[in-house]
């Protein structure tokens, strides 16, 4: 009896044995809400080198119809690096030209400054990988005939050091709203420190869709979740498919500091995340 009794514990080991390797290959092989899986050792390195930048104009009228407005410039970073660097005040600056000229294909910003038939125009450009340079050339109007002429040479305002690994992925002509900002800093990688809802890392990319941007969570150095997140008034907000169904989470007090990042979720539970520094998750 004591044999036949063993053979059945055997018989049900074995069961039990064969049902959690079926189990495991079936979880460990399923998609991930159908997205295809970047695997983890092939993750091209995410968005947190990220540069945005933008002009800051602050024009002041004259007292009389004679002299011109005056204007304090500055150029503002976002991203990895957080910086305003004041330079100097020009005549009657205007943001509302986006785009540089033709003849500057290497501007990334472009600033025109005129007044009665003359002015100055601003440029800024990445001469190498470590620096940005922000010049000036004057400009005045009169020369049909030769219209080169009607320009001054670039002469050097100022030198803006930069991180060699930056990416510049934006500029703009008017300085980033509340939202952008905070999305700026946002972009990268995350290392869950305490309280995570999405696994141990997080990646805010900068991947666009008419959705938002990628986000994507990584647990036991696997692909957890895929979706999409974006900033609203002051909040993020997260939409991850589980189980076929879309969800979204929404956080708010919102704190980016010293490479760390607190948000509270909708159960006003805090979620804290310490930023990935190196130019990969791993």
């Amino acid at each position: 009896m004591k044999q036949k009794t063993g053979y059945v514990i055997l018989a049900i080991l074995a069961i039990l044995l064969l049902l959690g390797i079926g189990l495991y290959s079936y979880y460990a092989a399923r998609p991930i809400d159908t997205v295809t899986a970047v695997p983890y050792e092939s993750r091209k390195p995410v968005s947190k080198n990220a540069l945005a930048l933008a002009w800051q104009v602050s024009t002041a009228q004259p007292k009389n119809d004679v002299d011109p407005p005056k204007s304090k410039v500055s150029l503002k970073l976002y991203g990895v690096v957080t910086q305003e660097v004041p330079l100097g005040s020009w005549d009657n600056c205007t943001d509302e030209k986006t785009s540089p000229p033709a003849d500057l294909p290497n501007s990334l910003l472009f600033l025109s400054c005129w007044w009665a038939g003359s002015g100055n125009e601003l440029s800024v450009t990445r001469t190498n990988p470590t620096s940005l340079s922000v010049q000036h050339r004057w400009v005045e109007e009169g020369n049909d005939t030769d219209p080169k002429d009607n320009y001054g040479p670039w002469q050097t305002v100022k030198v803006i050091s930069i991180p060699p690994s930056s990416v510049i992925n934006k500029a703009t002509n008017s300085a980033p709203s509340k939202d952008e900002a905070l999305a700026n800093q946002l972009f990268g990688g995350w290392k869950s420190v305490s309280g995570g809802s999405f696994g141990d890392e997080i990646d805010f990319t900068n991947e666009q869709t008419d959705k938002g941007y990628i986000f994507r969570s990584y647990l036991h150095e696997r692909p957890s979740e895929q979706g999409t997140w974006k900033v609203e008034s002051g909040k993020i907000e997260i939409t991850v498919k589980i189980d076929g169904s879309q969800s979204t989470d929404i956080y708010s007090n919102i704190s980016t500091k010293n490479n760390s990042l607190t948000m509270q979720n909708e159960q006003g539970s805090k979620e804290v995340y310490r930023k990935i520094l190196n130019s990969t998750n791993k």
